[in-house]
């Protein structure tokens, strides 16, 4: 009979992923289908599609946030580990296709490493349009021979439950960047994070550095998380070490801020040092940024995702941090097959 400490919880986050869940509801059974009986659960956010109906047709549990409660990936990930028991939990979005190979390397080197209370792997975003595959993007991770220690991960990684309840776990209220932030946590209370060189997944998305992709996440609000999570660190040593390791937005905010100033200045004025001092702030601006992108296309999607950033992490700043423990967990239980714990 297994333990509760060789047994291993997923936890799928989805909303309105009926082209991708049974993709990845496959993929994970069929990397689990040798092991001990595996907690597997969906946590949907109220989707509107027919992700649930796709996803009951399939071994798994499934709860459902209520439509009125605050709607994050976070908070996706909040409420699958509220509703899990297991000591290893395995974090994945209902857009990726999971590989079996990362999980048994990742299974094996967390027992043989139990100071280590993170791993993850290589990402491989899949690229979307209309429903077609129009490309594969190069992971931006530099190929590596050995695992090796990271500062943050992104969806898709296993984590040590008990590290996570030391630090607290995902904040369910912050919009987005809240992968990082549990990192800076786990990291700042002397843990270990680790990196496999392997892929753990393909991730079936639109080009997040396109135009579409800019514009959907500034829709989705995805870029508060960047103003929230200082706010929520404000006065603590986290608040720096965030800003030093995720605030590179702070640069761009401050030549904004300058830039403005100077140009008010002028009009103000009528001073012509001071239009003379605004056109060279942003000419060289613009070369450096040039210099970096070598195209224009690049160049103006580069200041419209600094812009939103910029202007969305001040917003962010600015919303009054809620605590992570008051949100709600009384989630509706919409198929169990898997009998432990809350959902039994």
């Amino acid at each position: 009979m297994s333990t509760q400490a060789d047994q291993l919880s997923v936890v799928i986050i989805t909303r309105n992923e009926e082209k991708n869940i049974a993709r990845t509801l496959e993929s994970v059974l069929h990397a689990v289908e040798h092991r001990p009986p595996t907690e597997i659960i969906v946590v949907d956010s109220a989707s509107q599609d027919q992700t649930i109906e796709i996803a009951k047709q399939y071994p798994v549990n499934i709860v459902r946030l209520h439509p009125s409660w605050v709607m994050t990936a976070a908070a996706g990930r909040y409420i699958g580990t509220y509703y899990t028991q297991s000591d290893l939990i395995l974090y994945l979005d209902g857009d990726m296709e999971f590989f079996k190979e990362w999980l048994d390397d990742a299974l094996s080197f967390m027992a043989a490493h139990p100071d280590v209370v993170g791993v993850s792997g290589i990402v491989q975003d899949v690229h979307l349009e209309d429903g077609q595959i129009i490309a594969k993007q190069a992971p931006v991770i530099k190929p590596a021979s050995e695992p090796m220690p990271v500062k943050h991960f992104g969806g898709a990684a296993l984590y040590r439950r008990v590290a996570l309840e030391q630090v607290g776990g995902f904040n369910p209220y912050i919009v987005s960047d809240e992968e990082p932030e549990l990192c800076i946590r786990l990291r700042h209370a002397g843990y270990t994070l680790i990196l496999l060189p392997r892929k753990v997944c393909h991730h079936y998305c639109i080009p997040q550095k396109s135009l579409l992709g800019h514009l959907r996440r500034a829709k989705m609000n995805y870029f508060l998380g960047f103003g929230q999570i200082p706010r929520y660190h404000l006065g603590t040593p986290l608040f720096r070490q965030y800003l030093v390791e995720r605030g590179s937005y702070l640069v761009y905010l401050l030549a904004m801020v300058i830039t403005v100033i100077t140009f008010l200045l002028t009009l103000l004025s009528g001073n012509l040092l001071f239009f003379g001092t605004w056109l060279v702030i942003v000419i060289a601006f613009l070369l450096v940024y040039l210099i970096k992108k070598r195209s224009l296309r690049a160049v103006a999607l580069g200041l419209l995702f600094e812009t939103l950033t910029a202007l969305n992490a001040v917003r962010g700043f600015l919303r009054t941090p809620i605590p992570p423990e008051d949100y709600p967990t009384d989630a509706e239980i919409i198929q169990v097959r898997y009998h432990r714990g809350k959902l039994a």
